[in-house]
């Protein structure tokens, strides 16, 4: 007898013990038996909730704590060995495939009911089975996540507005990961350089001319140690290959303080400020030097390597018309290979042989990004010894009358443009 009431109150003991550490525990608990009665709600789920244990438990009211209609929690729902198809019928998307092997499920849903504010909970239930496996309950956890959810709403709403405010700034933006992938760029970006977010996301930029390869690779591990770029002046390609200048700002930041840095660029286009600053430049050296050169040939001469060196060619020319022998002769010329100014020197051609013909003919420009893949231009090329591949040439007007043409030859990074 003693030994038994011994082994009764040990086991007394035990159950008291496990009672406290369910009804203490921080973690908010509640208990449904097989006839959907409350036999354990816990001091958590007392605060949780607002409703005492001792008006819950033996009652049914398990939906009070969370729903202003009557129906099934997730427990009771367990409790009848009811099937996925059964309880995503409650809870939708909102259930998690089953959590556990013994038929447990895991659920998130904002409850309006629940306090004053409504609560966002993430909840599971599990069965409670006999030694025979059959249910005699289910127990349901519940974890408050009201914070997580609205710390995530505060982020998307913070990223919205980041993402708002890049897409009305007027200048080029790209934003780099960690890696250097790509992770957005905004309107300005895509209307400067071509390429859309869907072309680049997560990759590189195809946008740094060759020439630059080393130079930006030098400026990259200097971003790195310093962690910014002030104003940097350099090259970079558009889509289309048209070589850009531009001024460049870059920094590293992180929007949230568990997000990896991000490393922001803004860049601004100045080509057209360098071009019309080098024009400017060009026409007051050439205003300057006329008096300098009172032979005509002289003049020309000057004036096609200042144009050489505007437009960043490999040769210039002035040409003019002859209207008694309807040709084309060189009155001046500038090249970079000199025995390819000397040849010139001494050729004519006909209207027909080259651009600059078809240009005086109209009156209008004309740009050719695929010289040397014209048929009929390749006697010109014969006959001067040098491959022409780019061309831009413009009419030469006196007294109305178009007199010849002013040429600039293959340009060393790009293609000629419009402008």
């Amino acid at each position: 007898m003693l030994k038994n009431e011994t082994v009764r109150q040990t086991v007394q003991q035990k159950l008291y013990e496990l009672e406290t550490i369910f009804t203490e525990a921080a973690v908010p608990m509640f208990v449904v038996d097989k006839n959907h009665k409350i036999s354990h709600f816990n001091r958590a789920c007392e605060i949780l909730t607002g409703f005492a244990a001792d008006e819950m438990i033996g009652t049914d009211n398990q939906w009070k704590a969370f729903y202003s209609n009557k129906r099934p929690v997730l427990a009771d729902l367990i409790v009848d060995n009811a099937s996925e198809a059964q309880i995503a019928g409650y809870y939708g998307t909102k259930l998690s495939a089953p959590a556990y092997e013994n038929g447990g499920y895991t659920a998130e849903d904002y409850f309006p009911d629940l306090g004053e504010e409504g609560k966002w909970l993430y909840f599971t239930a599990a069965p409670v089975k006999d030694k025979h496996g059959t249910t005699i309950a289910a127990v349901e956890t519940l974890q408050d996540i009201s914070e997580k959810k609205k710390a995530a709403r505060r982020m998307r709403e913070s990223e919205r507005h980041y993402r708002m405010l890049l897409e009305f700034v007027p200048y080029p933006i790209v934003v780099y990961d960690r890696e250097g992938k790509v992770s957005y760029i905004n309107p300005a970006f895509t209307r400067t350089f071509g390429w859309s977010l869907d072309e680049i996301f997560g990759k590189l930029v195809p946008f740094v001319p060759q020439d630059l390869d080393q130079e930006t690779r030098d400026l990259i591990k200097r971003f790195y140690r310093e962690r910014s770029l002030k104003r940097y002046e350099t090259r970079r390609l558009a889509k289309d290959g048209t070589v850009l200048d531009v001024v460049m700002w870059a920094t590293a930041f992180s929007r949230y303080d568990l997000d990896p840095d991000e490393i922001f660029v803004l860049l601004r286009d100045i080509t057209e400020e360098k071009r019309i600053a080098a024009h400017n430049r060009t026409i007051m050296r050439i205003s300057i030097a006329l008096h300098e050169h009172p032979d005509l040939e002289s003049l020309m001469d000057y004036i096609s390597s200042e144009v050489k060196q505007l437009l960043d060619t490999e040769g210039a020319l002035v040409l003019l018309y002859d209207e008694i022998k309807e040709d084309i002769f060189f009155l001046g010329a500038s090249y970079d290979d000199s025995d390819t100014e000397e040849r010139v020197r001494e050729a004519r051609f006909s209207l027909d042989q080259v651009l600059a013909g078809k240009v005086i003919k109209t009156g209008k420009p004309a740009i050719d990004n695929r010289a040397d893949q014209q048929p009929q231009y390749r006697e010109r090329d014969r006959i001067l010894g040098y491959t022409t591949r780019r061309l831009a040439v413009v009419p030469i007007k006196s007294e109305g009358r178009i007199i010849g043409a002013l040429c600039g030859i293959n340009k060393k990074m790009g293609r000629f443009d419009d402008n």
